[in-house]
């Protein structure tokens, strides 16, 4: 089911960047744009089609879910799945959302075909470019929370439902500089929905793992 598609493509397009100059007119780099080289991504669901390639060149993102609810999938990089403020900050380039500084900070690992985990800054907390373990506070909405610097948004296809955390997780990044970041995350998840339909697909936890190459 499908109803979770507008909700992640209106928060990704809010994350678009409009690069201008006087000399070179405008310029729109937006995710799952083709600046830095973005793959495409394949996706392991139980009962899916086998997985189409993926582009590695820019970087992966490994994907696995576990429990009531299983998912596998791979997605490639590029800047439709790693932007950071300080990557892509230079002179005549604006974002809608503010300051390109360390509050600007998304990861994507989108399979493409319906299973997707996100990453992104909450309020104007700030990600300094240097590893670090965040925790990422259990929540009581789909959305993600508002504790914490970072929060999360998460689909998984063919379930007919939305999913949340149910107990803190946590992304760690373990490498982080001007070429690169890699790190990894656990996931607690549980069905959203369970309080409204009164059923309940179970809970399940989500890791993986990832690197990508800066793409600016």
């Amino acid at each position: 089911m499908k109803r979770h598609t507008l909700l992640v493509l209106s928060g990704l397009a809010t994350l678009s960047l409009a690069a201008c100059s006087s000399d070179s007119g405008s310029k729109v780099l937006q995710p799952g744009g083709t600046s830095g080289g973005g793959g495409t991504a394949a996706s392991v669901v139980s009962g899916g089609n086998d997985p189409a390639p993926v582009d590695a060149s820019s970087g992966t993102c490994q994907v696995t879910v576990t429990g009531d609810v299983s998912a596998e999938w791979t997605a490639g990089g590029g800047s439709g799945s790693i932007g950071y403020g300080p990557w892509v900050a230079a002179p005549g380039v604006t974002s809608i959302l503010g300051p390109l500084d360390e509050s600007f900070f998304i990861i994507n690992c989108d399979s493409n075909e319906g299973n997707y985990v996100g990453f992104m800054t909450n309020s104007d907390a700030k990600i300094p470019m240097a590893p670090a373990t965040y925790a990422i506070p259990a929540s009581a909405s789909a959305l993600g929370g508002s504790a914490g610097p970072i929060g999360t948004i998460i689909t998984l296809d063919s379930t007919d439902t939305n999913w949340m955390l149910s107990g803190d997780g946590e992304l760690v990044i373990t490498e982080f500089d001007n070429d690169h970041i890699a790190g990894h995350f656990t996931l607690p998840i549980t069905d959203a929905l369970a309080g409204m339909t009164g059923t309940s697909k179970g809970n399940a936890v989500m890791t993986g793992s990832f690197e990508f190459a800066n793409p600016s």
